[in-house]
Order: structure tokens, then C-alpha cells, then sequence
């Protein structure tokens, strides 16, 4: 054989060892990939149910770091920043997301980082910063075909539109989570999507419609094991039944929730599950193991600065130091409550304002661009115009639009008009509840269909105690104040149904639909302890209310409700002539020789 046939040879062969070398090489690397892969993808999906399995895989992966590709790192520090969230250590998880943004990352792993990022900042009443990423998410949707990404961006709107207040757009962005939730067709999506839609619910006190989603997110987030949802979605269910009067069962529900919520150790909502428990052992008369309960959150509430949960830990503290006459440490809860509600009241308006805020920017930025469109248009068309014809045709064309905007603003003015001026007619101006005229005619109508199926029926008379001495010594400006503070919470005291209009100056009337005395008597009790002291002139002034109440059940067929009005009238009357600050029930039937009055 030449010497040249030789090199070629060799060369062949050291050529062929090289692409096997390569070969066998990518199917390693291919394998080893694909192991990683698994990996990530069993992580993400136990991040809600498994914290110990999680946490376990979160080891191997970030053993192996420098084998991953720069995808799975991306996703790997997500999944790593998810599980320091739920544990509240959200300075070391911002850290882990912050660092995914030195280089450029695919949108879905954007999505991701922002929506970890607003729910951080949601929770520390960064309000303005947890908008400004939301914003920077909403136009990423357009962006991804992902559509579990595009699920992520409407949850985290859903969430923050109902702090917002923003009800209506809470609302819609959770029925289009649910909607992509069908589409993805997978057990956790479902099951996250329905308990974001249940939260919506919830706070827009529609109980009918919490039960339904409630029960409909149950088979899903059994069926996927979601035990973080399961936890919160029974803690919901079971405020919600507290506030029909259920205690035991709801009781049952929260011991539930909290059981699911400490197993993936999600430490806000295991605070909130023993301060319902907490809540109803006090409504159920044991008192102890409340008290027990309430040693934890208290420290807790105030340690992760849940402010409406410590505010509402330390009331009930309060109440059950009064209970035992331990009047030092009532008054003691009381003041560090009155602190923790003024910072409350502070979160809320900061929180509105930067929903405004970032809002306005919003508008103004899409006004802006509208404005420059309309500009390269007009650009154009003069370009374009090839005679004076046109010219003509344009002007008359403006002129036309001009005139059909004039008309849309006229009739949009004029149907705005008639809404304000219908919502004046039935609202009161300064409470923005019903007034007397709009509440008795909504009233009647209910009272009558009741009647006709001999349903029971209560109405309440609320007078605020002592207004006068209110407006005598801080003004009436003061006093108008307290009228729409308590207004407030009446409102969030009662029941969906149930109709509350403002009677008088001071007085206030509740009607409640299908309620008896022991459902009245519920209702009333909510609307005691949800009375809070108002701050004014640098004092906190306390708020009661006298009760009067009357009932009439099927054996009042032919009770007038102006007849039910006017015995719970005598029964207000009865309560402020005993001492105010107290409930007192005309019993049925509502024959004036029969009837008696009772606490």
C-alpha cells in the first residue's frame, strides 16, 4: 500500500472516530438533558402539594447546575423562588428572580418572574410596584402562545383588580383564567383558576356563587392533589358558612384547610386558619382553646405584618379579656388595635392610589400612541391626496366623524345623566346606601313574595347611641363621618340578600329575608363586633348601636310590613330606654295583647 493510501486511511479513520465520539456524546448529553428535564417538570408540578418531594429535587438540580442549559436554570431559580415565597422569605426569592434578568429570557420565563415579582410586592403593600408588573405582564399575553402562561397573567390580575376594589375586572379576568383553565385541561389548572374565580365571589359577597365554584374546584383539586388550593378554597368555604351561622361546620372546614395548608407549610395561610378557628370556638363558647390559638397568631399576625388579621386577633383578644374583667389588658389590646387599623386604612388608600396612579399612566401612554397613530395618518393621507377632490372628500369625511362623536358623547352624557340621577333617587348621599323611600320599596316587594310562600321574615332598627353628644362635641362633620363609618360596616356585616337602607338622622333599618330570630340574632352579633372606634380630633371615639327587632314567621300571614316596622321600632325604643348598647326582639305573633319583649 502507497504512503498516500496509508494517510488517507488513517485520516478516514481518525474522521470517523471523531463523528462517533461526537455522536455517542450528544445521545449522553441528549439523555442527561432530557433526566433534567424530567426533573423540573415533576418539581413544578408538586410545587403546591409536596414541599419535602420538592425540595428534594430542587437538591439534585442545583448539584447538577452547571449541566443544566439556560432555560432549565431559569426555570429551576423560578421553581426555587416559588418555595421561598410560600415560606415568607421573599427577600432571598426577590434576589433569585432578580438575577434572571442579566440575560435575555424567553416570555413564558418573563411571565413567570413578574408574576412572583407582583405577588411580593402585592404582599408588602408595594402597591405601585405590583401594578407597574402587572402592566409589564398584560402585553406579554399577546406575546406567548403558551396559554399557561396566559393563565398566570389572569390570575395575578384577577388577584389584584379585587384588592384594587375593582370588582367587576377582577371578575372578568377570572372567568377568562377559567376559561384558559379548560383549555389546558389538566386537574391544577382548573382547580387554581375556579379558587381564583371563588375569591372574586367572596369578596363581592355573592355566597351562592362561592358555594357553586367552591364545589366545583373540589373534584379538581382533589383529583390534582393541589393541597395549598384545597387548604385555602375550605378556608373560604368556611368564613362563608360562619357568616350563614354554621359554626360547627364551618369549624370542621377550617381544621380542614389548616391541616392542607401546613403540610405544604404556607405560613400566611396557616395564620389565617387559626384565627377562624379561633373566631368560631369563641362564637361556640370555648373560650380557652380560642385564647390558646390566639397566643399563636397574635406574634404571628404581627411578625409577617398581616395587618387585618392581627387587628382582627387582637379585637377578639380584647373581647375575651373583657369576658374575664381584665380591664388592663383589654384596654391595652384596644390601643395597639386602634394603631394596626389606622395602618390599615392607610394600605387601602395607598393601595388605591397606586391602581389610580399606575392606571392613569396607563391611559396616558395608550392616549399618547393613539395620538401619534392619528398623526402618521394624517401624514398619509396628505401624501396621498392627488387633488382638490379628495381634499373635499376628506374634509367632509372629518366633518361627518366629528359629528358622529359629537352625537356618541351626547348620548353617552345623557345616559350617564340617567344613571347618576336614578342612583341619587334611591341612594343615600352621604352613606351610599339605600334611602328610606328606595329601601321600603325593595323591602315591601321581597315581604310580599315571602309572605306569599309564609316564609319567615325579620326587620332590624339600628340607632347609633349618644349621635348627638358626637356632633355637640366634634362637629357635624365628625358625625357624618361616623353615619358613613357605620354604614360601612353594617354593610359588610350582613348577608347578600339581606337590604339595608338609612331610615333617620342616626337610624338604620335591616331587613332580612327568609331570617329567623336565631339567623337575625346572627346577623346582629356580626354587626356588634364589626363596630370599630373612629378616630377624631386626636381621640378615638366608640361606636354602639341599639337593636330592635322583630320577627314574623307563618303564623303572621296577614302581618303588614309597615306592622313589623313599627314593633321593631317599639323594640329600639325598649333597648334605648334599658341603657343602650343592647338587642331587644318583639316576639311573634304580632298581636299587640300577645306581644312581649325580650333581650
Amino acid at each position: 500500500m502507497s504512503e498516500q493510501k496509508i494517510l488517507k486511511f488513517r485520516l478516514s479513520s481518525v474522521c470517523f472516530c471523531a463523528l462517533m465520539l461526537i455522536f455517542f456524546t450528544s445521545i449522553q448529553a441528549h439523555a442527561t438533558s432530557s433526566h433534567y428535564h424530567s426533573l423540573l417538570t415533576e418539581a413544578e408540578a408538586l410545587s403546591h402539594s409536596e414541599p419535602a418531594k420538592v425540595q428534594a429535587l430542587l437538591t439534585e438540580l442545583n448539584r447538577n447546575f452547571d449541566q443544566l442549559s439556560q432555560k432549565e436554570r431559569d426555570r429551576l431559580l423560578l421553581v426555587d423562588a416559588h418555595q421561598l415565597i410560600l415560606k415568607g422569605a421573599y427577600e432571598h426569592a426577590k434576589q433569585k428572580i432578580n438575577s434572571l434578568f442579566y440575560h435575555d429570557l424567553a416570555t413564558e420565563q418573563m411571565i413567570r418572574a413578574y408574576s412572583l415579582l407582583s405577588q411580593m410586592a402585592y404582599v408588602e403593600s408595594d402597591y405601585e410596584r405590583a401594578f407597574r408588573y402587572l402592566n409589564e405582564m398584560l402585553p406579554l399575553v399577546e406575546l406567548t402562545t403558551d396559554i399557561a402562561s396566559q393563565q398566570i397573567v389572569y390570575s395575578v390580575a384577577a388577584e389584584q383588580f379585587i384588592g384594587a376594589g375593582d370588582h367587576e375586572k377582577a371578575k372578568e379576568y377570572a372567568l377568562s383564567d377559567v376559561a384558559i383553565a379548560k383549555q389546558i385541561g389538566t386537574d391544577k389548572a382548573q382547580c387554581d383558576a375556579l379558587i381564583g374565580l371563588m375569591f372574586v365571589y367572596q369578596e363581592m359577597k355573592n355566597d351562592l356563587a362561592v358555594e357553586e365554584t367552591y364545589n366545583q374546584a373540589l373534584k379538581f383539586c382533589e383529583a390534582g392533589n393541589e393541597v395549598l388550593y384545597l387548604g385555602m378554597a375550605k378556608l373560604t368555604y368556611s368564613e362563608m358558612l360562619s357568616s350563614r351561622g354554621g359554626y360547627q361546620q364551618a369549624y370542621e372546614k377550617a381544621l380542614e384547610g389548616l391541616a392542607h395548608l401546613e403540610a405544604v407549610d404556607y405560613r400566611w395561610g396557616i395564620i389565617e386558619s387559626k384565627l377562624q378557628i379561633a373566631k368560631l370556638l369563641v362564637l361556640m363558647g370555648d373560650d380557652q382553646a380560642a385564647e390558646q390559638l390566639l397566643d399563636i397568631v397574635v406574634p404571628e399576625a404581627e411578625r409577617f405584618e398581616m395587618l387585618v388579621e392581627y387587628a382582627d386577633a387582637l379585637l377578639l383578644s380584647a373581647e375575651l379579656e373583657e369576658k374575664k374583667g381584665n380591664h388592663k389588658a383589654v384596654a391595652e389590646y384596644y390601643k395597639k388595635q386602634r394603631i394596626i387599623s389606622n395602618r390599615i386604612m392607610d394600605d387601602a388608600k395607598a393601595q388605591r392610589m397606586a391602581f389610580l396612579q399606575t392606571q392613569f399612566e396607563t391611559n396616558e401612554k395608550n392616549r399618547q400612541l393613539a395620538l401619534l397613530e392619528k398623526e402618521q395618518q394624517l401624514f398619509e393621507l396628505r401624501e396621498s391626496a392627488s387633488s382638490q377632490r379628495l381634499w373635499i372628500l376628506g374634509s367632509v369625511l372629518a366633518v361627518t366623524v366629528g359629528v358622529c362623536l359629537l352625537l356618541f358623547y351626547l348620548m353617552t352624557r345623557y345616559k350617564s345623566n340617567s344613571h347618576q340621577f336614578r342612583h341619587l333617587a334611591s341612594v343615600d348621599g352621604l352613606t351610599e346606601i339605600y334611602n328610606r323611600r328606595h329601601g321600603l320599596e325593595i323591602a315591601e316587594r321581597v315581604y310580599a313574595s315571602h309572605q306569599k310562600r309564609s316564609l319567615p321574615f325579620t326587620v332590624i332598627m339600628a340607632d347609633i347611641d349618644w349621635f348627638k353628644q358626637v356632633n355637640d362635641t366634634y362637629g357635624h362633620a365628625a358625625g357624618d363621618r361616623m353615619l358613613k363609618a357605620v354604614a360601612s360596616q353594617l354593610r359588610s356585616s350582613i348577608r347578600q340578600n339581606d337590604i339595608l337602607a338609612r331610615t333617620g338622622g342616626e337610624e338604620f333599618t335591616l331587613f332580612l329575608p327568609g331570617a329567623n330570630k336565631a339567623q337575625a340574632q346572627a346577623v346582629i352579633d356580626r354587626c356588634r363586633l364589626s363596630m370599630v372606634p373612629v378616630h377624631e380630633q386626636g381621640r378615638m371615639v366608640t361606636v354602639t348601636l341599639s337593636y330592635g327587632a322583630a320577627v314574623v314567621d307563618e303564623a303572621d300571614k296577614t302581618a303588614s310590613l309597615d306592622k313589623l316596622i313599627d314593633c321593631a321600632d317599639k323594640a329600639l325604643y325598649s333597648a334605648k330606654r334599658a341603657g343602650r348598647d343592647r338587642v331587644e326582639f318583639y316576639q311573634a305573633p304580632l298581636n299587640p295583647a300577645l306581644s312581649t319583649l325580650s333581650d
